[in-house]
């Protein structure tokens, strides 16, 4: 993640061991793809994240289905799956489109 310290090699070694090579700058917003900001968890605001976890299905709670997301794009969301959210954001602006 863009900002983000360097873990010390202990923990960068278990990290790795379980996920993979830490790639920095690689960090993207579950939803929108958009990179992601280490420095975006100190602008949080009593009741309000800049960055939150998000679920790929929100109705499914395993490790494998969160992510980081965008504390906006999480909330346009909502219930609906990624592809649901996304099929959901194309007719929008297909219809927009159409009106234009």
């Amino acid at each position: 993640m863009v900002n983000a310290p360097d873990p010390d090699e202990y923990t960068r070694g278990y990290l790795e061991t379980l996920f993979g090579p830490i790639i920095k700058d690689r960090t993207s917003c579950l939803i929108c793809r958009k990179p992601l900001d280490f420095d975006d968890f100190s602008e949080a605001r009593r009741g309000r994240a800049e960055i939150e976890t998000a679920h790929a299905q929100p109705r499914l709670h395993t490790p494998g289905n969160v992510g980081f997301a965008h504390r906006d794009c999480n909330i346009a969301q909502g219930d609906k799956t990624l592809d649901e959210f996304y099929e959901w954001i194309a007719g929008i602006l297909e219809r927009q489109r159409q009106s234009a």
